[in-house]
């Protein structure tokens, strides 16, 4: 009888390591797959940051003032429909791009908010300046001098966007 008592003493010593064992194996295993599934998502997240770093920067070189010259102030129509084709194509890609602010922080998204409302003002601005029958060239070249007494505005909110790419790097 006593043998059967150290026996099943015995096996059930064996089994309570054998279960510290295999869920001690299964913790283990289970925070490795958790710190898998983190870097694959990090990974993953990383692309889509860099995607919309990209499609935003795009955004202000194409909604930028030397931009919009090139394409609408070519032509020979009339400054009033510069302007509501230059407002149209800001309006239409920005509301193309509203989903990348999920993507970066409040700074660049703040920063390309900014530079939209600089870049529309100052259409609007340089507009009201011009006599109604001028043309898309007058407002290109009223245009051309405004941007040539300040930085660029679209330049600066690039700069933020180089930014926060440098400190995913790191």
């Amino acid at each position: 009888m006593e043998s059967w008592i150290s026996l099943l003493l015995f096996t059930v010593g064996i089994l309570g390591v054998s279960l510290l064992l295999i869920q001690s194996f299964t913790k283990t295993s289970l925070a490795m797959l958790r710190g898998e599934i983190l870097k694959q998502n990090n990974d993953k997240l990383s692309s889509l940051k860099l995607q919309a770093f990209e499609r935003l920067t795009l955004y202000l070189e194409r909604n930028s003032i030397p931009s919009l010259i090139q394409s609408f102030g070519q032509n020979q129509g009339s400054a009033a429909a510069f302007r509501a084709a230059a407002v149209a194509n800001i309006n239409e890609e920005f509301n193309y791009n509203l989903s990348q602010q999920i993507y970066v922080s409040k700074q660049s998204w703040g920063a390309v908010k900014v530079v939209r409302e600089q870049t529309l003002q100052l259409l609007h601005m340089e507009f009201a300046k011009l006599p109604t029958e001028a043309t898309a060239l007058d407002f290109s070249q009223a245009l051309i001098k405004a941007v040539s007494e300040t930085e660029l505005p679209h330049l600066k909110a690039i700069d933020v966007i180089k930014g926060e790419i440098q400190l995913l790097f790191e």
